[in-house]
Protein backbone atom coordinates (compact mmCIF):
# COMPACT_ATOMS: atom_id res chain seq x y z
CA UNK A 1 0.00 0.00 0.00
CA UNK A 2 2.57 2.39 0.67
CA UNK A 3 3.85 2.01 -3.09
CA UNK A 4 0.53 3.09 -4.34
CA UNK A 5 0.58 6.46 -1.97
CA UNK A 6 3.70 7.33 -3.07
CA UNK A 7 3.05 6.70 -6.74
CA UNK A 8 -0.08 8.96 -6.50
CA UNK A 9 1.31 11.68 -4.90
CA UNK A 10 3.88 11.75 -7.51
CA UNK A 11 1.11 11.78 -10.28
CA UNK A 12 -0.57 14.44 -8.93
CA UNK A 13 2.21 17.36 -9.31
CA UNK A 14 2.99 15.94 -12.63
CA UNK A 15 -0.53 17.06 -13.91
CA UNK A 16 -0.61 19.89 -12.46
CA UNK A 17 2.14 21.87 -14.29
CA UNK A 18 0.98 19.94 -17.58
CA UNK A 19 -2.32 22.07 -17.23
CA UNK A 20 -0.58 25.05 -16.68
CA UNK A 21 1.76 24.86 -19.35
CA UNK A 22 -1.18 24.30 -22.43
CA UNK A 23 -1.60 27.89 -22.25
CA UNK A 24 1.65 29.12 -22.61
CA UNK A 25 2.31 27.20 -25.26
CA UNK A 26 -0.89 28.26 -27.01
CA UNK A 27 0.68 31.80 -26.78
CA UNK A 28 3.94 30.81 -28.22
CA UNK A 29 2.47 29.25 -31.23
CA UNK A 30 0.65 32.92 -32.10
CA UNK A 31 2.60 35.23 -34.03
CA UNK A 32 4.12 37.92 -32.13
CA UNK A 33 4.04 41.68 -33.61
CA UNK A 34 7.28 40.92 -34.89
CA UNK A 35 6.00 38.58 -37.68
CA UNK A 36 3.12 40.71 -38.53
CA UNK A 37 5.26 43.41 -39.23
CA UNK A 38 7.36 41.08 -41.41
CA UNK A 39 3.99 39.45 -43.33
CA UNK A 40 3.45 43.03 -44.01
CA UNK A 41 6.49 43.79 -45.59
CA UNK A 42 6.55 40.32 -47.58
CA UNK A 43 3.06 41.56 -48.59
CA UNK A 44 3.71 44.84 -49.65
CA UNK A 45 7.22 43.24 -51.17
CA UNK A 46 4.72 40.92 -53.42
CA UNK A 47 2.71 43.63 -54.75
CA UNK A 48 5.32 45.47 -55.80
CA UNK A 49 6.87 41.65 -57.50
CA UNK A 50 3.39 41.41 -59.40
CA UNK A 51 3.51 45.12 -61.07
CA UNK A 52 6.69 44.35 -61.99
CA UNK A 53 5.77 40.88 -63.76
CA UNK A 54 2.41 42.30 -65.01
CA UNK A 55 4.24 45.03 -67.09
CA UNK A 56 6.87 42.43 -68.72
CA UNK A 57 3.31 41.00 -69.66
CA UNK A 58 2.50 44.05 -71.48
CA UNK A 59 5.60 43.77 -74.06
CA UNK A 60 4.57 40.03 -74.93
CA UNK A 61 2.60 41.49 -77.72
CA UNK A 62 5.56 42.66 -79.50
CA UNK A 63 6.71 39.04 -80.62
CA UNK A 64 4.69 40.01 -83.41
CA UNK A 65 7.11 42.17 -84.95
CA UNK A 66 8.95 39.22 -86.00
CA UNK A 67 6.36 37.83 -88.29
CA UNK A 68 7.29 38.96 -91.57
CA UNK A 69 3.81 37.08 -92.89
CA UNK A 70 0.42 36.29 -91.33
CA UNK A 71 0.78 32.46 -92.00
CA UNK A 72 4.07 33.13 -89.76
CA UNK A 73 2.40 33.50 -86.45
CA UNK A 74 -0.50 32.66 -84.40
CA UNK A 75 -2.07 36.01 -83.03
CA UNK A 76 -4.78 34.27 -80.81
CA UNK A 77 -1.56 32.00 -79.24
CA UNK A 78 0.57 35.59 -78.63
CA UNK A 79 -2.76 37.54 -77.20
CA UNK A 80 -3.74 34.69 -74.73
CA UNK A 81 0.25 34.36 -73.20
CA UNK A 82 -0.30 38.21 -73.05
CA UNK A 83 -3.55 38.10 -71.23
CA UNK A 84 -2.29 35.67 -69.15
CA UNK A 85 1.33 37.09 -68.14
CA UNK A 86 -0.46 40.77 -67.99
CA UNK A 87 -4.11 39.88 -65.25
CA UNK A 88 -2.65 36.07 -64.24
CA UNK A 89 -0.82 37.32 -61.57
CA UNK A 90 -3.16 40.14 -60.31
CA UNK A 91 -5.81 37.20 -59.90
CA UNK A 92 -2.71 35.88 -57.78
CA UNK A 93 -2.45 38.68 -55.77
CA UNK A 94 -5.92 38.52 -55.22
CA UNK A 95 -6.44 35.49 -53.86
CA UNK A 96 -2.90 36.02 -51.91
CA UNK A 97 -3.94 39.00 -50.20
CA UNK A 98 -7.52 37.75 -49.16
CA UNK A 99 -5.88 34.72 -47.69
CA UNK A 100 -3.01 36.43 -45.56
CA UNK A 101 -5.70 38.89 -44.48
CA UNK A 102 -8.00 36.03 -43.20
CA UNK A 103 -5.16 34.28 -41.80
CA UNK A 104 -3.49 37.27 -39.37
CA UNK A 105 -7.04 38.36 -38.76
CA UNK A 106 -7.14 34.30 -37.37
CA UNK A 107 -3.71 34.82 -35.63
CA UNK A 108 -2.12 32.06 -37.67
CA UNK A 109 1.39 32.45 -39.11
CA UNK A 110 0.96 33.89 -42.86
CA UNK A 111 4.25 34.96 -43.70
CA UNK A 112 5.53 32.07 -46.05
CA UNK A 113 1.89 33.29 -48.41
CA UNK A 114 3.22 36.22 -50.03
CA UNK A 115 6.55 34.51 -50.65
CA UNK A 116 4.65 31.48 -52.84
CA UNK A 117 2.35 34.15 -54.30
CA UNK A 118 6.00 35.69 -55.96
CA UNK A 119 7.09 31.99 -57.04
CA UNK A 120 3.30 31.67 -58.48
CA UNK A 121 3.63 34.84 -60.47
CA UNK A 122 6.65 33.91 -61.83
CA UNK A 123 5.60 30.70 -63.31
CA UNK A 124 2.63 32.21 -64.91
CA UNK A 125 4.48 34.92 -66.58
CA UNK A 126 6.94 32.33 -67.68
CA UNK A 127 3.88 30.08 -69.38
CA UNK A 128 2.37 33.20 -70.78
CA UNK A 129 5.80 33.97 -71.95
CA UNK A 130 6.43 30.38 -73.79
CA UNK A 131 2.88 30.78 -74.98
CA UNK A 132 3.96 34.45 -76.94
CA UNK A 133 6.61 32.79 -78.30
CA UNK A 134 5.42 29.53 -79.48
CA UNK A 135 3.04 31.32 -81.70
CA UNK A 136 6.10 33.06 -83.18
CA UNK A 137 6.35 30.80 -86.62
Amino acid sequence: MEDTTTEDSQQQPKSEPAAKAAPADQAASRPGAGHVVATLLLLALFLVATGTVSLGGVFLPSFTEDCITEAACDRVVIGWGSLLAIFGPWLVALVVVIWTTVRMLRRRAARRLPILGIFVNLALFAVGLWLAASGVG
